[in-house]
């Protein structure tokens, strides 16, 4: 976890990654019970961005935020027992582990990451690149509820339908709709 959250956390900034692993030691990284802060979300606002919380839903519609704006995707993968995050711009998604193209359309994305059982946050983090706020932005967090699977498909086929009929899941994801 912490070696992606770096790699997003210089892409999304435009920081050099030394520069964010030196700086990452001002934050908390770990629980007393070993589970990660998001420090990212500090550091970013400590830095001068405005950042916020979306619903994940929202994400599909990044690309029409006003200036350049970059969303973080937080998921988690069960199998592994690790959290993942990953960038998502107006071209896709940059998923900094090793084997993902530069960018991938956020529905490829995620086609190819629920068979693995991930399971993205039910919100993401939106970082307003371009505006930098006079000092740390302000956020409400609330309480992430992870989405999975058939509920996660059903959600983004109603979404995409309303807003874009060209684009539209395969029903032959895998998933069955109970």
């Amino acid at each position: 976890m912490t070696d992606c959250a770096i790699c997003v956390v210089a892409m999304v900034t435009g920081y050099p990654y030394e520069r964010v692993v030196h700086d990452r030691e001002r934050y908390a990284q770990q629980t007393a019970d070993g589970k990660y802060y998001e420090w990212w979300v500090d550091y970013i606002q400590h830095e001068g961005w405005t950042v916020q919380f979306r619903p994940f839903i929202e994400a599909y519609g990044l690309w029409k935020n006003d200036g350049p704006t970059a969303g973080i995707l937080g998921m988690t993968i069960p199998h592994l027992q690790v959290r993942h995050v990953a960038v998502l711009d107006a071209k896709g998604v940059i998923d900094p582990a090793d084997g993902f193209p530069d960018h991938i359309h956020l529905v490829d994305y995620i086609l190819q990451r629920l068979p693995d059982g991930v399971v993205f946050d039910n919100e993401f983090l939106t970082v307003h690149c371009g505006k930098r706020s006079d000092g740390p932005a302000t956020t409400d967090v609330g309480r992430i509820r992870p989405m999975s699977g058939p509920a996660l498909l059903a959600r983004l086929r109603r979404r995409l339908w309303r807003r874009s009929p060209r684009h539209t899941i395969p029903v032959s994801s895998g998933f069955s709709e109970a």
